[in-house]
């Protein structure tokens, strides 16, 4: 069953509109083959991959013996992805139906987890800024979640639970949705494969073509 047309959408960003899970790879990659690790691939990433990304550390075996050691870990993985998320691309679709949502008056936002000036700058250089009233990152690259925004975020826009959804890629979308008490549909083309998804108990799609149907949009 199809999901009404919301009035609103809230967006992730990473993983959902953005497709740079194969760069957070490399990344994670180049942080482990610095310890001496053994590698993850795609496939291995996606079954560990959790947000408080700190918990993912714990997934592949990497503790962390002070906060401080985090934070340093964090801001080089930032720094490195920084300085190749250009090479990225949007998801297929992604600027097509923002653009289509922004045409039939549907209000659309970004609630993410990156921090905010990097979120700033990518929606610029990837061409898609003009289609969102707000945006909303992280004051920092801790990558602790998007909780402690959520509710402010719905506040500050005045949006009503239910005419609003949520569109993300990980289990922690589906908790801020229920967090919210709004709908949500999580796309299984980022971090988290489909199984994972699953037990959320939300819609679970293939890609954005997928979500455009769920929303009863049409992208020609």
């Amino acid at each position: 069953m199809k999901s009404p047309t919301p009035q609103y959408v809230i967006w992730d960003w990473n993983g959902t509109l953005l497709d740079d899970v194969g760069l957070c790879l490399k990344v994670m990659n180049s942080f482990l083959s610095a310890k001496g690790r053994s590698l993850l691939n795609l496939e291995s990433y996606r079954r560990h991959f959790t947000i408080p990304v700190a918990d993912f550390y714990t997934n592949i075996g990497i503790n962390f013996e002070s906060e401080t050691a985090y934070q340093k870990a964090a801001n080089d993985f930032h720094d490195e992805y920084e300085e190749h998320v250009y090479t990225c691309q949007l998801h297929t679709g992604a600027k097509a139906l923002v653009a289509l949502l922004k045409q039939r008056s549907i209000g659309q936002s970004i609630l993410s987890g990156l921090p905010h000036n990097l979120l700033e700058r990518h929606l610029s250089h990837f061409g898609i800024r003009q289609f969102f009233d707000v945006i909303s990152g992280a004051a920092n690259t801790h990558a602790r979640g998007k909780l402690d925004r959520a509710q402010g975020f719905m506040e500050a826009l005045r949006l009503k639970p239910e005419q609003t959804i949520l569109i993300g890629d990980t289990i922690h979308d589906a908790e801020v949705s229920q967090h919210l008490g709004i709908r949500c549909l999580l796309v299984a083309s980022g971090c988290y494969s489909a199984e994972r998804l699953a037990p959320a108990g939300f819609p679970v799609l293939t890609n954005l073509t997928d979500v455009a149907l769920e929303l009863s949009v049409e992208m020609e």
